[in-house]
């Protein structure tokens, strides 16, 4: 999917969505003024170890602004800068595959991508890992963040995943932000019922609630 976003979109920076060079990731500014990258997030574990989920950022002020924009106002543009620094937060380690968080197909429709998708996509290219849809969703569910707890968010999630036989393999999982890390941990089950031998949880973001 990465391929035609370069020939439909110039490469912007992903926290203020200015233009900046084809060598440059953030701009000079946003790259001054950087967050405080949060403590990593414990969600769950898979034969014997400890599954996390690291972020780039809190999800708050200009990083909660920026992924809105990516995720419901079409500017999936941003995604190329933040998949880079996902793959710069995971360099040096060694994956079979990376993989994203599914959507439904009607929504992945209506919003015409899945910015998980493109957040792994682009990690990939920069760790020179392939990206695979060993994910998938096994019935609907409602919208997460319209859940009003943590407890209602963890069962409408609950089953609701499954995956493709990976046969022992390592596994890089990628979303856009964890609120409750819920559907992470949902998913990382699918995964390891699935035969992974290891998995480990990045994104953007991680909310207050998660940590």
């Amino acid at each position: 999917m990465i391929r035609w976003m370069r020939v439909l979109f110039p490469k912007i920076c992903p926290m203020c969505g200015e233009a900046v060079r084809e060598t440059e990731i953030l701009c000079a500014a946003c790259a001054q003024d950087l967050p405080q990258r949060p403590k990593k997030a414990l969600i769950g574990e898979v034969n014997g170890r400890p599954v996390y989920c690291r972020a780039l950022y809190r999800y708050h002020s200009a990083v909660r602004r920026a992924l809105l924009q990516m995720k419901f106002a079409g500017q999936c543009s941003r995604a190329e800068g933040f998949g880079q620094l996902l793959g710069a937060l995971v360099a040096g380690e060694t994956y079979d595959l990376v993989t994203y968080v599914p959507m439904e197909a009607y929504r992945e429709r209506i919003r015409g991508y899945n910015q998980a998708r493109l957040l792994a996509e682009y990690c990939g290219a920069v760790c020179s890992i392939p990206v695979k849809p060993v994910l998938y969703k096994t019935r609907h569910t409602a919208v997460q963040h319209e859940q009003e707890s943590t407890g209602a968010r963890a069962r409408n999630v609950e089953g609701a995943y499954a995956a493709h036989p990976l046969n022992g393999a390592s596994v890089l999982l990628c979303d856009d932000i964890a609120t409750s890390c819920t559907t992470l941990r949902s998913c990382v089950h699918a995964l390891k019922q699935a035969g992974a031998s290891e998995v480990q949880c990045i994104c953007v973001a991680l909310s207050g609630r998660a940590l």
